[in-house]
């Protein structure tokens, strides 16, 4: 997959989003979101044995694809297998932290 990207330091990306109180509440709503996304894949993996994780992500995977023919990358394989996601701290420019 080809993309561009573009490179900024740290500190003033802080400094950008500490100055932009609509570009803080994205970055807020983004932590939320992975802090929720990792709090969900903590309680599949309580939940669900790695049988049934890997039987969804075959029929998904199948859902997704175009016939009868899954392609099965190392990513896909691994996914249902992969440990949960690490703990997310809170951002340097929320005031929750």
């Amino acid at each position: 997959m080809q993309a561009e990207a573009l490179r900024m330091e740290a500190g003033r990306f802080v400094e950008a989003v500490q100055g932009s109180r609509e570009l803080r509440g994205l970055m807020d709503a983004y932590a939320d979101a992975l802090a929720t996304s990792s709090d969900l894949m903590v309680t599949c993996f309580a939940f669900h044995p790695l049988a049934a994780r890997f039987s969804t992500t075959l029929l998904n995977a199948h859902d997704a694809s175009s016939g009868e023919n899954v392609v099965a990358t190392q990513e896909l394989l691994a996914s249902p297998c992969s440990a949960p996601a690490s703990p997310v701290s809170p951002p340097p420019w929320s005031a929750r932290a």
